[in-house]
């Protein structure tokens, strides 16, 4: 098994919408057992501005501290943007060995007007890519 200094890298991607503190807490023990390192990634909706951008990171830091206060080391970005699209692209750009996503239970029409990141990024995706359904519990 490859040490975590050796290059195994997996990209949490959270929108911290519900379910994210379990797909957090998922990553964590994961990372924990597979011996990896975890980043975490958040798009931004586009022209959010610094102050609200600033708001998501404190949530942020806040939902990740709830699910183990260790994740705060992690190493977290937010980048502003369409999420389908940015990220393989931050996947690529920064080597990561693998990527986790959350997939909610949506009725049907609402997947059909809204779309699906994760069905998105698992077509342009440059590692493998853990899908981990998520309830629907309470955004924090």
């Amino acid at each position: 098994m490859q040490r975590p200094s050796e290059g195994q890298i997996s990209l949490l991607c959270l929108d911290l919408e519900a379910g994210s503190a379990a797909l957090a807490r998922y990553a964590w023990e994961r990372s924990q057992r597979c011996d990896e390192r975890l980043q975490i990634l958040h798009v931004l909706p586009e022209g959010l501005g610094g102050n609200a951008a600033q708001a998501h990171r404190e949530r942020l830091l806040t939902l990740l501290t709830a699910v183990a206060p260790e994740m705060r080391k992690c190493p977290v970005t937010l980048i502003e943007g369409i999420p389908d699209e940015l990220i393989p692209i931050h996947a690529r750009d920064t080597g990561v060995t693998s990527i986790l996503l959350g997939r909610r239970h949506r009725p049907a029409i609402e997947r059909l007007y809204v779309g699906s990141t994760t069905s998105a990024v698992i077509c342009q995706a440059p590692c493998p890519i853990l899908v981990v359904p998520l309830s629907a519990e309470p955004a924090r």
